[in-house]
């Protein structure tokens, strides 16, 4: 009887890599304080359907998205989230 294998790599921990290299980034993500964290248009839109029809609608080589009434912290803590799969918050919020 043939074994079968499973070979499996997870997503996020490519991600993960990408952005911690810091390659490939198209777009640049500004918190309502004025903060800029860059990321990937194709992770942006695979993971949020509001990413995704704003890149779609507004082609630009490097997108620049204003994101009033969102705090740094609270941006990075979504950026988090899209690149690595978890994130931790705090119970009561910041």
């Amino acid at each position: 009887m043939d074994e079968k294998y499973c070979l499996k790599k997870t997503l996020s921990g490519s991600l993960s890599l990408l952005k911690k290299e810091e390659d490939f980034f198209d777009v640049t993500l500004v918190s309502d304080d004025q903060s800029q964290i860059k990321a990937h248009k194709v992770v942006l839109s695979s993971c949020s359907p509001f990413f995704k029809n704003i890149l779609r609608n507004n082609p630009h080589q490097h997108h620049l998205l204003f994101l009033g009434g969102i705090s740094s912290y609270h941006l990075q803590l979504v950026t988090d989230y899209i690149y690595h799969g978890e994130v931790k918050v705090h119970e009561k919020g910041y």
